[in-house]
């Protein structure tokens, strides 16, 4: 036989349910951000389809290079899925730039004919990937600025290193004209006093693999002095403007 509970009973029972909702967190999707969440995103959001990723995710599960970039050859056609770079070594970014740019992928190789596709990553979601890779955080300091001597000797190595010969800077274009995997993935150096400090630009120009253990390129035989100068003029240089349209 079914007994009713008293009407005292259901109104404590309602008061104890709105008051356990009132007081309980809000729902978290995850409750850890590390290499195993960012990896996570990263599958889920097809980033690995055409990004191979750092191997300290695991070599069992990932690879530097991503799959459709090893069947490419020389040969191809500088498009955006034969020369895709590997999101190898990201904490070398500044965290502001990578929050912007994942959450509205702007050109950054000039020389790719497809550039990066919206990606509909949710602010959680890059939020977690900027920690996971834990990235640079902080505005370039102004004490970092170069003196005028060293600025200049900065602009001079900037010609003389070549580094015109595959790197646009903002308006002015890159001298070569000749087709390849360099040229591809060389980027407009605009974007370095936004993506990198200065420090982190100084280590890589004088190493470029101790810092990026993937990239393509190539050593200079800078000086510790030289690659100083150099980063000091890429984070400060003034930038020309872009030609007014006929």
């Amino acid at each position: 036989m079914q007994t009713s509970s008293p009407k005292w009973w259901s109104g404590v029972r309602v008061f104890l349910m709105v008051s356990g909702c009132a007081s309980a967190p809000p729902p978290q999707p995850w409750t850890h951000v590390g290499p195993s969440r960012t990896l996570e995103i990263l599958v889920r959001r097809q980033c690995t389809s055409c990004h191979g990723v750092d191997t300290v995710f695991g070599a069992a599960t990932t690879t530097r290079e991503s799959p459709r970039d090893r069947a490419c050859t020389a040969e191809e056609p500088a498009d955006g899925f034969c020369h895709v770079p590997a999101l190898a070594s990201m904490e070398r970014f500044r965290a502001s730039w990578l929050r912007e740019f994942l959450a509205a992928p702007f050109p950054v190789r000039p020389g790719l004919a497809q550039p990066m596709p919206p990606t509909d990553l949710t602010a959680l979601e890059i939020d977690a990937l900027v920690t996971g890779w834990s990235a640079e955080e902080g505005p370039e300091s102004e004490a970092s600025r170069p003196s005028a001597a060293e600025f200049e000797q900065g602009r001079a190595l900037f010609t003389v290193r070549g580094c015109h010969a595959c790197h646009q800077l903002g308006a002015v274009p890159a001298t070569s004209s000749e087709p390849g995997r360099l040229l591809a993935l060389a980027p407009d150096l605009a974007h370095a006093r936004r993506r990198l400090t200065r420090a982190t630009l100084e280590r890589f120009l004088r190493d470029p693999r101790a810092v990026e253990p993937t990239t393509e390129m190539p050593a200079l035989g800078l000086s510790t002095g030289e690659a100083r100068a150099l980063a000091g003029f890429l984070v400060f240089a003034p930038l020309a403007a872009a030609p007014s349209a006929p």
